[in-house]
Order: C-alpha cells, then structure tokens, then sequence
C-alpha cells in the first residue's frame, strides 16, 4: 500500500504534478465561483456556500490535493537541503505540522459553517 510518507522519486513527482494540475484549474473556477456570489457578509457566509453547493466535493479535493503538494514539496527541500542525521527528526516534525494545520482548517470549518 503506497502511504504519503512513503512515496519516493517518480511517484512522489507524478503526486506532485496531479495536485499541481488540479490546483491550477480549482484556483480559477473558486476566484469564479465567489465572484459569482450576489452578497455575502462573512466568511461564515462563504463557507456555508462553498460547502453546501456542488463546488463542495471539489473544495475538499482542492484540499486534500494542498496538503499532498506542500508535504511532497517540503519534504523534497528537507532531504535535499537537511543534514542526513536529522533528516528523520525534521521530516517527522514537518509532517505532524501538516497535520496540526489541517486540524486547525477542519477546526475552522466546523465553527464557521453553521449547518454542521
């Protein structure tokens, strides 16, 4: 079973470039997508929409595919640039940084976004 940590050389860079695509394509249709909004008055108001509409499914591969990127890319410039016995330290660091973000985000949602 192919983990995020355990990804290496050409699958780590084909990760890389899907999340990359995706991202290219998503930033777009989101700036399109909450120009369309006719009035909104908080970030509350943003996120109810963004989740409760067809362009939620996508937000939340947008997501996951950030945090795909940002670990594959962190983790190449901290195994090409860390010395090598304190590679594993900080490459362990790296990733439960990662993971506190993302709770923090998954945090932010849940308290924004009255209809959870």
């Amino acid at each position: 079973m192919i983990t995020l940590r355990n990804l290496k050389g050409a699958q780590a860079h084909k990760w890389q470039r899907i999340s990359a695509y995706y991202l290219l394509l998503y930033l777009p249709a989101l700036a399109i997508y909450l120009a369309s909004l006719s009035e909104y008055n908080s970030l509350a108001d943003i996120v109810s929409n963004l989740y409760n509409s067809i362009f939620g499914i996508a937000t939340v591969i947008a997501i996951l595919f950030v945090f795909v990127h940002a670990w594959i890319g962190g983790r190449d410039i901290l195994i090409d640039y860390m010395p090598r016995a304190r590679t594993n330290f900080w490459l362990n660091s790296y990733f439960f940084f990662l993971i506190l973000i993302a709770l923090e985000f998954a945090f932010m949602v849940v308290s924004l976004n009255p209809y959870i």
